[in-house]
């Protein structure tokens, strides 16, 4: 429609799909992410009675010839009004993709998610609060809430005046590492130490996803499952692979199945 390219991903299961269609997880900054967690869903595929996962649909989507991502463009289509379009980047996973998706897989309407790791995640957070309706489940990993704070807090503020809360509680994951705020050991020698540690306490990114995570709670039951945690030991980039292990379960975990005994995480 005249704007930037995207690529989309999709990573299809090779069993058929269940009678209400194949739950989805949609994957931003595919460019980066994308088989690690293809391979993380085949793993565990294997087993479902012991791992608690169903066979996924994997949506990712990316910037074409560039990888991991477009810096540039990822800095402005993650942030808010006026120096981001965020709302143009969300009209287009819910009104282009999942339509354009759901016209060739079966996919259950209801079991549509998102991941987002940093900005994307920050922006996770912004979609759940914009248009709640548009996805089952959330799971914002190291969100950067600094980058667009003040429209989120907007956008949470309408959503808790509104009497019309979604048509099942939505599922919002927030995970945030040990060092996204503090410093780890391994970066105590990094050049700058002042300016480092000024800049992450500017950013607060520990306290910022419990005060949001704590705001989404609020909300109450009609609106929201919240689950935020602090993932030890972990800093901004090696978080990403243990946010996506637990987060699976909760997003596209087994539903209660009596005749095999087996209670998977729901949503």
């Amino acid at each position: 429609e005249g704007g930037a390219a995207f690529e989309v991903h999709v990573a299809r299961p090779r069993s058929p799909a269940p009678p209400d269609g194949y739950p989805v997880l949609v994957l931003l900054d595919a460019g980066a992410y994308f088989g690690t967690l293809i391979e993380m869903i085949r793993l565990r595929r294997n087993r479902p009675a012991m791992t608690g996962i169903e066979a996924t649909l994997l949506v990712g989507v990316s910037h074409p010839d560039v990888r991991p991502y477009d810096r540039g463009r990822r800095a402005r289509e993650y942030a808010a009004p006026p120096e981001g379009t965020a709302h143009e980047m969300l009209s287009f996973l819910v009104d282009t993709v999942k339509p354009a998706v759901a016209s060739r897989h079966a996919v259950d309407p209801s079991r549509w998610n998102v991941f987002g790791h940093s900005l994307a995640g920050a922006f996770v957070l912004y979609a759940f609060a914009a248009r709640s309706e548009a996805f089952a489940g959330y799971h914002a990993a190291s969100p950067s809430i600094w980058t667009l704070r003040d429209e989120l807090d907007r956008r949470l503020a309408a959503l808790a005046d509104r009497a019309d809360p979604p048509p099942s509680p939505r599922t919002v994951i927030v995970h945030v590492g040990e060092y996204d705020q503090a410093i780890a050991p391994w970066q105590r020698s990094a050049p700058d130490q002042e300016a480092f540690r000024a800049r992450r306490a500017q950013r607060a990114m520990v306290d910022e996803a419990r005060r949001v995570s704590g705001i989404i709670e609020r909300l109450g039951g009609d609106w929201s499952s919240t689950h935020f945690e602090v993932l030890e030991g972990e800093d901004h980039a090696s978080i990403v692979p243990v946010a996506m292990s637990r987060g699976l379960r909760r997003l596209v975990g087994i539903r209660s199945r009596a005749r095999d005994g087996f209670q998977g995480g729901s949503i």
